[in-house]
């Protein structure tokens, strides 16, 4: 049944992403192996997004580790426990929480017994920045207390690299690399902190590949082309050679009809999104709040206005405005400037 319920939210997620982005590459899933226990490290540019495109975007079913802040009690702690979401406690939420970690991870443990898949978010926290950040070794607690519990377990790590054109709009472009297995058993010595620091080395040198990774903090970002970010490859050769594609830095708004006739037909839930944005503090929420607006607020204002137009025009009328509205928010999202 849970199985089902998974499937029924990755679906629908993806669906949603097909509304939401106006293209989404993914490289590398043939570097995942299809029975084997896999541990997924990715950078975090972008909140609750990155989870949902990691899962929509591989075969495997996976867990993810997610900062138990979010996990509000009620409906919304219910729902991301069922979308297989597990809490990590940090300091900052208070010492006395952190021993909750020791049940997560021993439940992580049996998940990795049972070769299935987890995905953590080792820089520890999100960030819009272009660059892959100091990753923490709590990934390398986990497998390495799996190994130590389950000797024979072959597990691998696969780095995930995640670059968008623009983290925070709609109808921008993303790309997702998975990147070459990492064999955990290579990195089993006798000390542990060499193993750690050995293994987290290696996970970062291979992020660093796969994800557009800008040191220099007084690099101007806002004259790159956006469309270089979706090639972390050839971004990061053309960094260190300096022939990034640039554009100016003032460009008028183009006109597109789509637009004006979604922003017309949507005028409510856009309205309700114009006030939810003043409550974001965090702009790496901005994309989850207007992916999650997206896919519920929007289809439910359409099959509305689409209950009302048929209760007075008739069933064909409302038909024809409800493909017509899903049918412009696509135009829209693919010929968006």
């Amino acid at each position: 049944m849970k199985s089902m319920w998974y499937l029924f939210l990755r679906t629908y997620a993806q669906l949603g992403f097909f509304f939401y982005y106006k293209k989404i590459m993914v490289r590398g899933t043939e570097n995942i192996p299809k029975d084997k226990p896999i541990m997924f490290v990715s950078n975090h540019p972008n909140a609750l997004i990155d989870p949902l495109l990691i899962a929509v975007t591989n075969h495997r079913t996976t867990y993810f580790f997610t900062r138990a802040a979010v996990f509000k009690p009620g409906l919304i702690e219910w729902f991301m426990r069922s979308a297989n979401m597990l809490p990590v406690y940090r300091i900052r939420d208070g010492l006395s929480t952190v021993k909750k970690n020791e049940a997560v991870f021993e439940f992580s443990f049996s998940l990795l017994k049972e070769k299935l898949a987890l995905l953590i978010f080792a820089e520890g926290s999100h960030s819009l920045d272009r660059k892959v950040r100091p990753l923490s070794k709590g990934f390398t607690r986990v497998v390495f207390g799996s190994l130590e519990k389950y000797p024979d377990l072959d597990i691998v790590i696969i780095p995930v690299g995640i670059n968008y054109t623009s983290p925070t709009e709609y109808g921008s472009k993303v790309s997702l690399t998975y990147a070459a297995p990492i064999w955990v058993n290579d990195f089993r010595f006798d000390d542990q902190n060499l193993q750690a620091s050995e293994l987290t080395k290696a996970t970062s040198d291979s992020l660093k590949k796969i994800v557009c990774h800008i040191e220099d903090p007084d690099f101007d970002t806002s004259l790159i082309d956006e469309n270089e970010y979706v090639d972390p490859v050839a971004f990061n050769r053309k960094l260190i050679s300096g022939d990034l594609k640039k554009v100016p830095r003032h460009q008028g708004k183009s006109f597109n009809i789509f637009g004006i006739l979604f922003k017309i037909n949507s005028f409510l839930p856009i309205l309700f999104w114009k006030k939810k944005e003043k409550e974001i503090d965090e702009a790496e929420f901005i994309a989850t709040y207007k992916y999650s607006i997206g896919i519920t607020a929007f289809p439910i204002t359409y099959l509305i206005q689409a209950f009302v137009l048929g209760y007075f025009f008739g069933n064909e009328i409302a038909w024809i405005y409800l493909i017509s509205s899903f049918l412009v928010a696509l135009l829209y999202v693919k010929t968006k400037k």
